[in-house]
């Protein structure tokens, strides 16, 4: 695109003011191509637009917080500057295989009406939706659907944990209705991420920018355009070339006061889950390992018991069991299958969420992790009354299963 037809299309006085409409108590950055401007920077007037423009900005970005003085930043503690935050969600195409990325659109309106529904479900029914220039879509959310004070603390205070919290929340939800929109055309099974074909940005941080509605995108140069719920299921990338876009949708969506507290609620409740089982103890020497995945035959009698499934206890047997399963050498795959298994052999199942939760956290971790010795008060005797056995020569599980094997195999190498 030219620089002139760049100058055009700013100059119309119809983008200017939907584009101004965004621009208060913000942190508003244009941007030259590849390059951001200036920072923190604000819009006061048109003129502070086409001053930009004039020097070459192609874009213009601005802050989901909301300020007090957006030129103070740097200069006075962020927290005392900050009044708010909206809810941007970002549907991200741009690592998409390249063998997929003529779907990119269309996998990113799946998941956009998938995360809509979703909202709606919440009582969130007021949001607006753009596109975002390539091959994704944004949804805003104003921060006046949000209580002003959560948990005791001021709205403002709660950036960017909540927001990161929210969305990470409706990723869960709509994960698996995502993964099975998609199979077939990318695989067969639902052992994929689907987050790893499209992404919903969660890696938000302080002065998070986002492409104001109405920037034209230096990929494309297609325009960020407003989207009307009725218009996205017509909508084409040739109805955001920027001589076809007229201006006549605004982005800010009028939120009633509190109606995403469920979402709050649900979000912050599903962020609790997923807090790891804490688990105090005196520094244990990890034991020998064995190389051989140890069959369930040498398992010490508490860990069979609890397999069996448990009416109390489950996020703390769920500890022990993975944390256990992870040194008995079980691949991956099967120490899921048999971790989902002894889900349903419990009186109450927890949810799937928090399972999965767990299962990613302990994925991740690089170092090894030891179950709870048998002396830990508020693990084995409390969740198995009466069923618990102490080995006196043992004091962690992993170490018995391991000299239940180690002399099984030597047993069998006499015998041989």
């Amino acid at each position: 695109m030219q620089f002139h037809e760049v100058r055009q299309y700013y100059s119309s006085e119809a983008i200017q003011e939907q584009l101004l409409a965004m621009t208060e108590k913000r942190e508003v950055v244009p941007r030259f191509m590849d390059a951001f401007g200036k920072r923190p920077s604000l819009v006061n007037m048109p003129g502070d637009l086409q001053a930009w423009v004039k020097k070459g900005a192609t874009s213009l970005h601005a802050s989901v917080e909301r300020w007090r003085n957006p030129l103070h930043i740097g200069q006075q503690d962020a927290e005392e500057l900050r009044t708010g935050w909206d809810l941007l969600i970002d549907i991200d195409a741009s690592r998409m295989p390249p063998h997929l990325q003529n779907k990119g659109l269309q996998y990113s309106l799946e998941l956009l009406k998938l995360l809509l529904e979703e909202l709606r479900a919440h009582n969130v029914q007021h949001y607006s939706v753009k596109f975002s220039g390539n091959r994704g879509f944004h949804i805003m959310i104003n921060q006046e659907a949000f209580p002003e004070t959560i948990k005791g603390s001021p709205q403002a205070a709660w950036y960017p944990t909540l927001p990161k919290q929210i969305i990470t929340y409706l990723r869960e939800r709509v994960k698996d209705a995502f993964t099975a929109q998609i199979l077939g055309t990318y695989a067969t099974t639902y052992d994929i991420d689907p987050y790893e074909i499209i992404d919903v940005e969660n890696s938000w941080s302080h002065r998070h920018l986002f492409r104001m509605p109405y920037a034209l995108n230096e990929k494309t140069w297609l325009v960020s355009v407003p989207l009307t719920e009725d218009a996205l299921e017509e909508f084409r990338t040739v109805d955001a070339l920027p001589e076809k876009v007229e201006g006549s949708v605004a982005f800010m969506p009028d939120n009633k006061k509190d109606e995403a507290a469920d979402l709050v609620v649900e979000s912050l409740d599903f962020a609790e889950q997923q807090e790891p089982v804490e688990v105090e103890q005196r520094p244990q020497k990890i034991p020998e390992s064995v190389s051989d995945k140890i069959p369930q035959t040498y398992f010490p009698p508490p860990i069979q018991k609890l397999l069996e499934g448990v009416r109390d206890g489950r996020k703390r047997s769920l500890f022990i069991l993975i944390s256990f399963l992870k040194h008995m050498n079980y691949p991956w795959r099967e120490l899921e299958e048999e971790i989902w298994a002894w889900n349903q052999r419990n009186a109450e199942p927890l949810r799937n969420s928090y399972i999965r939760g767990q299962l990613n956290w302990h994925r991740q971790q690089n170092k090894q992790i030891l179950p709870p010795n048998y002396d830990k008060e508020g693990f084995y005797g409390d969740i198995l009354p009466g069923g618990y056995r102490n080995e006196e020569r043992f004091s962690n599980p992993v170490t018995s299963a391991y000299a239940r094997y180690k002399q099984a195999k030597s047993y069998q190498k006499k015998d041989e």
